[in-house]
């Protein structure tokens, strides 16, 4: 996982302020099988919606991860605009925006997240803020 965050936050650095992200990963040894690249580019993606639904003075961002009853949890939540329950049910379709893009964006991540085993869930309340929740197994390792 430490690996992975490194990735995520060096792939984030040119459009995410540092001063608008709290980083919180409480597993960096736990280890998940996963295509890295693809990982990094669908949590970067969430990073990206969160980026761009918080105010740029009052924003905040937050990055964590943990472990718990072997599978590793990874969540983006912000303190943005929110999403309307009717958005929630569509977010994931392929070529749904909220706010005007190709609605490729939640569509991918569902996709790479699904692809790897894992699953993805939004919660969200309107004028509050969305949170963005990955779950994947987290692998067996052999102590040397």
């Amino acid at each position: 996982m430490e690996d992975l965050f490194h990735s995520i936050l060096m792939n984030s650095s040119s459009f995410l302020p540092d001063d608008i992200l709290n980083v919180h990963l409480n597993c960096p040894n736990a280890v998940i099988a996963v295509n890295q690249i693809r990982m990094v580019r669908a949590v970067v993606n969430l990073l990206g919606n969160a980026q761009k639904a918080v105010d740029a003075k009052t924003g905040v961002i937050r990055l964590s991860a943990e472990s718990s009853e072997g599978h590793v949890q990874i969540c983006v939540e912000d303190n943005g605009i929110g999403m309307e329950p009717e958005q929630l049910t569509c977010a994931f379709e392929i070529g749904w925006s909220g706010t005007g893009s190709t609605g490729m964006g939640l569509g991918y991540v569902r996709q790479e997240v699904e692809r790897q085993n894992g699953t993805i869930r939004l919660e969200s309340t309107p004028g509050q803020g969305t949170r963005a929740v990955i779950r994947l197994k987290e692998a067996m390792c052999d102590a040397p």
